[in-house]
């Protein structure tokens, strides 16, 4: 039972990829299993008892294995998405049920393997635990995890750990926006050792909201610009020492500006619309390029 235990959450996958190959009312068989995992922690009782592990590649194994069916999980979803749900479930429900499944299992099976994995100093653990990450909207989160958590834990400082009688309701958005910061401010760092500052344009007031947080984040080294035509805009861009951007209009000004440039990619069509110059990158990664990939781009454009 010592090593059963750590298979059992293996059930999660698996069942929201049944739900998702049987199709129908099945779809909601993924999320189905959260009530019964909630029903069977309130009437077990409290198991602190010392594991008996004596084979550890036996308890190792199953964080890989758990994270492949997280995998084929997206993936049978996407095939489901493919081939259609049922007529009879109308147009919003097989989705709301399709959602419900993928963040249940993208944080109830997921986040615990990809963490353990994250620590190992295998590449190969080390980039699964990444990806695991990476589905659930999160690419970056070994940076903010081992720069703060590790050096200030437990501390005001640790946006990790929950706090003494803190809800999971308040937790969880402190947890996510103090990592968002850390990470920019970790970023922010790094350039200001080399002397930069970064510049954030917009073009809209939702754009400029966005803008101001993540300056707020990075502290005295961001600038949010002001709202700039096209033309005024280009002139600024040419003053600056690179760019780093997305898929847009500004990036390919920067192209055609023959500036050092990374062009940031969530789907690989830097084949048809990338940079190609010897100064200039493009970096693609799913759901977002992860930071350490842009700043290896970044120290590779400027030479």
């Amino acid at each position: 039972m010592d090593y059963l235990r750590y298979y059992l959450n293996c059930l999660l996958p698996l069942a929201a990829i049944a739900g998702f190959l049987l199709g129908d009312q099945w779809v909601w068989l993924g999320i189905g299993t959260l009530p019964l995992l909630l029903l069977a922690d309130a009437l077990s009782p409290q198991d602190y008892a010392p594991r008996n592990i004596k084979n550890g590649a036996l308890a190792d194994v199953v964080i890989y294995v758990q994270m492949l069916l997280v995998l084929a999980t997206f993936a049978a979803f996407g095939w489901r998405a493919h081939v259609g749900f049922d007529p009879a479930l109308g147009n919003l429900q097989p989705w709301i049920a399709s959602a419900a499944a993928l963040i249940w299992v993208g944080l109830g099976a997921n986040v615990g393997a990809a963490h353990e994995l994250m620590h190992r100093h295998n590449p190969l653990a080390a980039f699964i635990g990444k990806l695991g990450f990476g589905i659930i909207g999160a690419p970056n989160r070994d940076i903010s995890h081992t720069v703060t958590h590790h050096l200030y834990f437990d501390t005001e400082r640790d946006f990790d750990t929950a706090r003494r009688g803190e809800s999971v309701y308040r937790f969880v958005p402190r947890c996510i926006w103090g990592n968002t910061v850390d990470e920019f401010e970790f970023e922010r760092r790094r350039l200001a050792a080399q002397g930069l500052a970064i510049g954030l344009p917009h073009g809209s007031e939702a754009e400029q909201q966005a803008a101001q947080r993540i300056a707020a984040g990075i502290g005295a080294a961001a600038q949010v610009w002001p709202r700039l035509d096209l033309g005024r805009l280009a002139d600024r861009l040419a003053g600056c020492a690179g760019v780093i951007g997305v898929d847009s209009g500004l990036s390919h000004i920067a192209v055609a500006l023959d500036l050092p440039h990374v062009q940031l990619y969530n789907f690989d069509t830097a084949w048809r619309t990338g940079p190609h110059a010897a100064h200039q990158r493009s970096v693609v990664g799913m759901p977002c390029p992860g930071l350490e990939a842009v700043w290896q781009a970044w120290q590779q454009v400027r030479g």
